[in-house]
């Protein structure tokens, strides 16, 4: 069933019972708390996605990033999960190869201040990539859910992976001198003037079911002063014109 696998987004009451019976998906009480929770069980913020546009099972590239920076689900601020989501969402559907290494050299990943223990990105100086995200949220801490870790929640995915302790710190904060390839990333990245405000559900599970992007971005001198970048395309020998129309391919 359809319904078992892609669960209703998240937005009223209806749908957190729904998930409820589904999935084991319930709001947190007074004694499940993100840092105390049950063996096989996960937690999230329901602000995730109520404003995020997140949706069950949580996409793979997110949770490779988390593991990779060994940081909690429950550390990410909602500003956080939304750079991610929008971020790699943009470069699958440009059949990029994307991770964490590209995420860092567009953003600093920072400790929030007003909760210590979770973490806000935002884009390095001259390299902001997706318009519209607030830097901050309020009360997005009020209401938590507990899911049962399964096929519906994670896919496939290896939850043992996943860090079961809270993050102290995260390294991929230092700088980022750029450089020609990141460049070129930014070039690509940049088309179409993308906006947080187009990065619903629809779109982010249109472009996760897409295979993983395997193009790397040609490098991109910086011109001279007066002088015009060269026209950009992919290692691969592809176009913008023939990515568009084989993206259209895909459906």
């Amino acid at each position: 069933c359809l319904n078992r696998f892609f669960p209703l987004p998240i937005t009223k009451g209806l749908h957190l019972d729904n998930l409820y019976k589904l999935h084991g998906v319930d709001l947190a009480s007074a004694f499940e708390t993100p840092e105390t929770i049950q063996e096989r069980y996960c937690v999230a913020y329901l602000s995730f996605f109520k404003d995020c546009s997140l949706s069950f099972p949580i996409p793979e590239p997110i949770l490779d990033i988390l593991v990779e920076l060994g940081l909690s689900f429950t550390q990410m601020c909602p500003n956080f999960l939304r750079h991610l989501l929008a971020l790699t969402v943009k470069a699958r559907e440009e059949g990029l190869l994307f991770g964490l290494d590209k995420v860092s050299h567009l953003c600093l990943m920072k400790r929030n201040n007003q909760s210590p223990e979770t973490f806000l990105m935002c884009p390095r100086q001259g390299r902001q990539i997706i318009e519209g995200i607030l830097y901050c949220d309020e009360k997005w801490r009020k209401r938590s859910l507990v899911f049962k870790v399964s096929q519906a929640s994670l896919g496939n995915y290896d939850f043992s992976k996943l860090p079961h302790d809270w993050a102290e710190d995260i390294a991929h904060s230092g700088s980022s001198p750029m450089s020609d390839e990141l460049r070129g990333l930014i070039q690509v990245l940049r088309r179409g003037c993308p906006h947080w405000s187009s990065c619903d559900r629809a779109r982010i599970r249109a472009a996760f079911s897409l295979p993983r992007g395997e193009g790397r971005v040609s490098a991109i001198r910086k011109p001279a002063e007066g002088g015009l970048t060269r026209p950009l395309a992919l290692k691969d020998g592809r176009t913008p014109f023939l990515l568009m129309m084989w993206r259209r391919s895909l459906f």
